[in-house]
């Protein structure tokens, strides 16, 4: 027996533009290595220049720009914060998501504000925070949940031949997963064969956290994929970096409370809630 189902739509006035999933952040590999036992751990990695200019093509908007509307931030079960930043000619121009209590068994599309445009030549960072704490090996990338990913999905329109934007860090796999790492060897090739049992130090700890200030033309892979595989762009270059970083949001949770900072009437209606709170205490 053969049963067949789905759907069928008829639509007379198509829309002006078709939209597309842009990914950015790392491959989900052994490039990504977060080491046991840590609390707080951030990598990074996203679309250098070299593939957005990718974008300028005919189907983009004038001017060589598409634009932004929607986000799925993406990790697996050590992820705690996800955020991406949109980087111009080496300024930072905005962040264009931001989730500070990333949960695995919580994620959803998030409409953006307002949409954003990117340009061909514009770049986007990435950023995933781990926590190892309970984990006795390293975690690398992988598509295993007990592995790791750090990826933006963004929903843009038009779309453009570009589906992935990710960047690799080199040196961690060619330098020090084989220098600490387990590894195989096949033929003449020697490769990372896993972490499992490996011993964490201090010293591999700060070496490994050093990596990402190397600014050498080998410090990342870049790597852009179209949507038909027809664009397959991969280099070693330098990371993308932001030389001009937005100042600091103020933390609206900071709320000062000393007379100078705040109106007399403000101070006494204060000390008069903490009154009700110390009696209420006390009754307890």
């Amino acid at each position: 027996m053969v049963v067949t189902t789905g759907l069928r739509f008829y639509y007379k006035n198509p829309r002006k533009y078709d939209s597309a999933t842009l990914r950015v952040g790392t491959s989900a590999n052994p490039g990504i290595l977060i080491p046991p036992k840590q609390e707080s751990w951030t990598i990074s990695g996203g679309c250098t220049n070299a593939c957005s200019l990718h974008i300028n093509g005919p189907s983009a908007l004038p001017g060589g720009e598409i634009k932004f509307f929607a986000s799925l931030l993406h990790a697996h079960t050590a992820g705690r914060e996800i955020w991406t930043k949109l980087i111009r000619n080496g300024k930072e121009i905005l962040e264009l998501i931001r989730d500070k209590n990333y949960d695995f068994n919580y994620q959803q599309s998030h409409l953006l504000r307002q949409e954003v445009p990117f340009k061909a030549g514009d770049e986007l960072l990435t950023y995933c925070r781990y926590n190892t704490m309970n984990r006795k090996d390293a975690t690398v990338g992988g598509l295993s949940t007990a592995d790791e990913m750090c990826v933006n999905f963004i929903f843009y329109y038009p779309r453009v031949d570009l589906f992935t934007c990710f960047t690799e860090e080199y040196k961690v796999l060619t330098g020090f997963s084989k220098k600490y790492g387990n590894v195989a060897t096949h033929g003449n090739t020697t490769y990372l064969k896993d972490w499992d049992g490996v011993k964490w130090n201090y010293t591999m700890v700060e070496e490994l956290k050093n990596i990402p200030s190397y600014q050498g033309n080998d410090a990342v892979k870049s790597i852009c994929i179209g949507n038909k595989g027809k664009i397959k762009h991969i280099q070693l270059q330098k990371r993308p970096r932001i030389e001009v970083p937005l100042p600091p949001e103020k933390d609206i949770c900071a709320i000062g409370v000393s007379n100078a900072s705040l109106p007399m009437a403000n101070v006494i209606m204060l000390s008069f809630l903490a009154f009700l709170v110390m009696c209420k205490l006390m009754k307890s």
